[in-house]
């Protein structure tokens, strides 16, 4: 019996060397063999760190790329011998050519690239933007599941296939191309798609083994966009110092985007997946109303009459869903969306209209603003409560909807009316400051401030009603938003391992929170100077600069945009979030909000 054994454990050792072969066999890179990139030096090499000058890549990519022999620069270039790997990208602004390049240090790399690209076809003189990612950190992971998400970090991880020589991806493509998807997961159709003949046999591969074998990698980035050279982290300038040029071209981009996206009936598209270039569908009126206010907000700073025409068709589709009826021998008007109108949209409406008429002194839109302003003041009662949030038009059902923004936009709404009513202005902002003092003391009053609802529509409200003078002598409502902004700064991102993540807010920061909270604290900012409180508007400031930051990674600029299918028509809009490139109206018109309020400060 114990001879059996013996046999039985002698054959186990036997199988368990001979499997160790099998897999010592893999480990000799089968898979990296006979490739035009030598994946073996590039693996051994990468421990050399990159050492080079952003501005200096960028001029050598030219004078490869026009077949100079002496660069514009004197400048030498650091001295790297080992196997590079680069990937050179040129735009003309409607589309883009990448190629591939491997040699001896970041020269010898970006050189072969330059070779690869013109056999591409490539045409300088087009040239609009110019991008170099030069891999570093190459690691080859071998029998991944394809069932499972990649382990790599989105829009900082590239990809490559030694399987086909053209299946090389930069983190930027590795997003705009689909090669994963919004999970995670390979998608080896698109490795077919982007890749050449050799692609299908090694698709054909993955998909039979459910496996595949690819190389991650990271980049270091020089990107120049046709004025200046950037270095980019994601896909983007990290802007960790900027100034009111900056900001002055992303709130132009993002107001030419939105007009951009405004149909010839004013409706716009609401949401735009700019990586497949197609419109989302779904709409939200209330979203719409806000959207043409922050245009019209452009507009007053600029008079940009693109801008303002585009506001008008966008004004005109909205009075549409406009309802007019009476109650109580009133009358009244609703923005009405389906069967129901929503406090908050009826505010945001109030809101776009009331700018309309401030900004170009036409009058047309004063009797139904006092309608629409009617209904705000029908569903508040004694205390200041707003008793209706959403209900079925005019007079049915009201839901068990509450927003916690709604009272906040029809305060503001409320207030704004008050600026133009020469009339009976305090009928306006009484009922406005009876709502503010009502969330304060009564729905906020027993909150900590880390329960505080970061509310960005009462800080607007709130500013607008001490704007006005006469109200608010015990210093409730300015007392309120220096404690909202101080609990707004305490859960920004001041430190992050990701520095792109600096100024947001969260986990995975996204847009809309970023843009709303710094929109609010441009109110808060502006209380604070009229109080003559340096100190707590200096604080503000900071915040909003980290904010301002953050806004100007996430919108689309042409760094990202050279990488999507229609760059003309997606630069300008605002992210989702730093790796979900959806683009709804209300991002965008958050961030211009937010830009346009800290455009104000840095004048």
């Amino acid at each position: 019996m114990k001879s059996i054994r013996l046999k039985i454990l002698l054959l186990l050792v036997v199988l368990i060397f001979a499997l160790v072969g099998a897999l010592m066999g893999c480990m000799k890179n089968p898979v990296l063999a006979d490739e035009a990139i030598s994946w073996n030096r590039l693996l051994s090499s990468d421990m050399v760190p990159l050492s080079f000058d952003e501005k200096i890549v960028i001029e050598k990519a030219f004078s490869f790329l026009e077949g100079r022999k002496k660069p514009l620069s004197q400048v030498n270039f650091p001295k790297d011998d080992v196997e590079r790997l680069v990937l050179l990208s040129v735009s003309d602004g409607k589309s883009c050519i990448t190629s591939y390049g491997s040699g001896a240090g970041v020269l010898g790399a970006l050189k072969d690239a330059a070779k690869r690209l013109k056999e591409k076809g490539h045409k300088l003189p087009n040239v609009r933007w110019l991008k170099v990612n030069i891999a570093k950190n190459i690691e080859l992971r071998r029998m991944a599941s394809i069932k499972k998400p990649l382990p790599i970090e989105k829009g900082l991880d590239g990809l490559a296939f030694p399987g086909s020589d053209n299946c090389i991806f930069a983190p930027e493509d590795v997003l705009a191309k689909k090669i994963i998807n919004d999970r995670g997961f390979l998608q080896p159709p698109s490795l077919v798609l982007w890749g050449d003949v050799s692609a299908e046999d090694m698709v054909k591969t993955m998909l039979t083994t459910r496996m595949a074998d690819y190389v991650a990698f990271q980049t270091r980035t020089a990107f120049w966009d046709g004025s200046k050279v950037q270095e980019l982290y994601r896909g983007s300038p990290l802007y960790v110092n900027y100034g009111k040029i900056e900001i002055e071209n992303a709130a132009r981009l993002a107001a030419h985007y939105l007009v951009r996206v405004t149909r010839p009936d004013g409706k716009f598209i609401y949401i735009y997946d700019p990586i497949k270039n197609r419109s989302l569908g779904g709409y939200n009126m209330l979203r719409h109303a806000g959207t043409v206010f922050a245009m019209l907000q452009y507009y007053e700073n600029t008079k940009d009459k693109d801008v303002l025409d585009a506001a008008k068709r966008a004004i005109k589709y909205m009075l549409s869903k406009v309802k007019t009826f009476k109650r109580d021998g009133k009358d009244m008007a609703c923005l009405v969306e389906g069967d129901y109108v929503k406090l908050g949209g009826n505010g945001l409406a109030i809101l776009s209209l009331a700018k309309y008429v401030e900004i170009t002194g036409e009058k047309e839109y004063l009797p139904l603003l006092y309608k629409m302003g009617e209904w705000i003041f029908s569903v508040q009662d004694k205390s200041g409560r707003f008793v209706v949030h959403k209900q079925i038009f005019p007079d049915g059902e009201v839901t068990d909807f509450r927003s916690v923004y709604y009272p906040g936009e029809a305060i503001f709404a409320l207030a704004a009316i008050g600026q133009l009513d020469k009339q009976e202005p305090e009928k306006w902002f009484e009922a406005a400051y009876r709502a503010a003092r009502y969330i304060i003391k009564v729905r906020d009053g027993k909150k900590t401030d880390f329960e505080l609802p970061h509310d960005h529509w009462l800080l607007y409200g709130l500013d607008e009603i001490c704007r006005s003078g006469g109200y608010d002598k015990d210093g409730l409502l300015l007392k309120h938003s220096i404690r909202l902004a101080k609990a707004i700064d305490y859960v920004q991102h001041k430190n992050s391992y990701f520095p792109d993540w600096i100024g947001g807010f969260g986990e995975n920061p996204r847009s809309a929170p970023a843009a709303t909270r710094m929109e609010g604290l441009g109110a808060a900012y502006r209380m604070a100077k009229r109080a003559g409180m340096e100190t707590e508007a200096e604080n503000i400031l900071n915040t909003l600069k980290l904010g301002g930051g953050f806004l100007l990674r996430i919108q689309i600029g042409p760094s990202w945009a050279m990488h999507l299918k229609k760059p003309y028509i997606a630069i300008g809009g605002v992210r989702k979030s730093l790796t979900d490139f959806d683009v709804r109206i209300d991002y965008v018109q958050h961030s211009l909000s937010a830009l346009l309020a800290l455009q104000e400060i840095l004048r």
